[in-house]
């Protein structure tokens, strides 16, 4: 996404939490969701974005 030639003029920003979301960000999620503790979690959205959404 950041390398998007479309996307060229926009500089990335570093997010509220100081860091790029990475994989390994997506995967503990998808871990915890999948795992005993995420058995009761239905029907929700989560957005992994460092805080950058508003």
């Amino acid at each position: 996404m950041l390398n998007d030639p479309r996307r060229a003029a926009t500089p990335a920003q570093m997010p509220a939490l100081g860091a790029l979301v990475d994989p390994d960000d997506v995967a503990g999620l998808a871990a915890f969701l999948l795992g005993p503790h995420g058995k009761s979690i239905t029907g929700q959205n989560y957005v992994i974005c460092g805080g950058t959404s508003r």
